[in-house]
């Protein structure tokens, strides 16, 4: 029996919105406001790089929080060419982890899921703010071209360290992003910091001191 033809809800939107793009909407609106002041341009140099590093362990929390209510994978992009980021997330899966359209449950296309993907807006960094590095190891990073951070659904991440700077005068400001892979907890420090993997104590956290074992 010949199935009737589609086009894909992800292309098609003549009729009104789904709760998913009004979700997305929201979000990125959200995300968009508070970052508004980060932008102005009386902010001296400190106040800008300041600011931005708040709002980028704010975007971890923010990431973290929609991966684990909408129950997909969701990403961090930093993009050092262009000294801009993003979150995004990406289409829901079937039991095989193919991509499906969220409303009709069909297999999205390479070019739908590609279409998706280019709907996350990008933010850019205050003026004169700079990434520097990105650790996901205490020994390598990464310092050019696109990278991403990956959220996963269980609620877990990859411990990192983002480095972050700007020119005041002859003077480097930096500072550094830190994101606990384990707790999920992310903190802001002045300096650049060396990245802490996430250790036993940080399970204990999660768990409880209840278990057996756990320190008192």
């Amino acid at each position: 029996m010949a199935s009737a033809p589609r086009t894909s809800s992800v292309l098609r939107r003549q009729h009104g919105f789904t709760l998913v793009e009004i979700l997305l909407t929201l979000a990125v609106i959200a995300m968009t406001m508070g970052f508004v002041a980060v932008s102005i341009g009386g902010l001296t140099p400190g106040e800008r790089i300041r600011a931005a590093a708040r709002n980028l362990a704010g975007m971890s929390d923010f990431i973290r929080s929609q991966t684990a209510g909408a129950k997909v994978k969701c990403y961090f992009d930093i993009d050092f060419d262009h000294q801009r980021y993003r979150w995004r997330m990406e289409p829901p899966t079937d039991e095989v982890g193919r991509f499906i359209d969220p409303d009709t449950k069909h297999l999205l296309t390479v070019d739908e899921v590609q279409q998706w993907r280019e709907s996350m807006e990008w933010e850019d960094l205050p003026r004169g703010v700079y990434f520097k590095r990105l650790y996901h190891d205490p020994k390598h990073w990464l310092e050019e071209d696109w990278q991403w951070v990956e959220y996963r659904p269980d609620g877990t991440i990859t411990s990192y360290m983002l480095w972050i700077g700007a020119k005041s005068g002859d003077l480097e400001l930096k500072f550094s992003i830190s994101v606990n892979g384990l707790t999920g907890k992310s903190e802001v420090f002045k300096g650049w910091r060396a990245l802490k993997q996430a250790d036993e104590s940080d399970f204990n956290s999660v768990m409880g001191d209840g278990l057996p074992g756990a320190n008192r």
